[in-house]
């Protein structure tokens, strides 16, 4: 790296403030501000060859921790890694630092400045937010080291006008909307009579079946016959009970009952078609 100092004052921040350039030996060595040519700054004097031979017999007498105790440390420097931004009036960017060594940026507190808060103003993490169309200079400071610094530009411009919408004119009046038509129900005639709804279809029991016969049961006895209709969406599914002999009764509900020894016929009919029915035959014992 070569440092060097910028000369022309009055026209460059960099010149005015007398801030050290840093350029790569690759670079071209000028002003990154205002471009012009840099003045090289003499490498630092070595020490004499006497303070050398100094350290060396205090290293030797020492150890190597009193040489690291004497050796000087690296020269700190901070940089601004945003170069000339831009921001709208009432935008706002925060500018980032780079230390040189890296390990400085624990130790040091900074202290940021704009010279012209009319235009730009900075707050104490590096925000800078716009207030008017111009130019400002932002400046960082280390707060007990002020030749540890940097500073940069930054443009406001006013903000990009958004095209409004066109306004509706109060005056236009909307279209009407139709109104539905009602349509009144057509009364029949005096001499015609109202049509008489249509009665669902009547769906007809085709057969019976008793789904829990049981062939014996003892005196005193009783249980409930289950009988079904086909098909299962007949219009009329109920059933009449009978018994063909005293000693088994049966009720309306399929209700059986054994009062005597013997056998007895129990008959399911459907009500609405007499051929269609089902039996089931029961032994009563003691």
């Amino acid at each position: 790296m070569k440092k060097g100092i910028c000369l022309n004052f009055g026209e460059c921040k960099t010149a005015d403030n007398k801030t050290t350039v840093q350029v790569g030996v690759t670079e071209d060595f000028v002003c990154p501000e205002c471009g012009s040519d840099l003045k090289e700054l003499p490498p630092p004097k070595k020490p004499p060859i006497g303070l050398f031979a100094a350290v060396g017999a205090a290293v030797a007498a020492l150890g190597f921790g009193a040489y690291m105790f004497l050796k000087p440390a690296p020269e700190t420097t901070v940089e601004i890694t945003q170069r000339s931004p831009s921001i709208e009036v009432d935008g706002s960017v925060t500018l980032k630092l780079k230390t040189t060594p890296e390990k400085a940026a624990n130790k040091l507190k900074w202290k940021w400045e704009s010279d012209d808060e009319d235009v730009a103003v900075v707050d104490r993490n590096g925000k800078v937010r716009g207030i008017k169309e111009g130019t400002a200079w932002i400046t960082v400071t280390a707060e007990k080291d002020e030749t540890i610094k940097a500073d940069v530009k930054v443009e406001v411009t006013e903000a990009e006008e958004q095209p409004e919408k066109p306004t509706e004119d109060p005056k236009k009046e909307e279209p009407k909307k139709e109104t539905e038509k009602t349509t009144e129900p057509v009364k029949p005639k005096e001499d015609e009579k109202p049509k008489e709804p249509e009665k669902p279809k009547e769906v007809s029991v085709t057969g019976v079946t008793i789904t829990n016969c049981q062939s014996s049961l003892n005196v005193n006895g009783s249980f409930t016959l289950v009988a079904t209709v086909q098909p299962s969406n007949a219009t009329n599914k109920k059933i009449e009970w009978s018994s063909n002999n005293a000693n088994v009764s049966v009720d309306a509900n399929g209700k059986v009952t054994a009062k005597t020894e013997g056998r007895s016929t129990i008959t399911a009919k459907s009500a609405s078609n007499p051929n269609a029915i089902a039996t089931c035959t029961i032994g009563v014992k003691k």
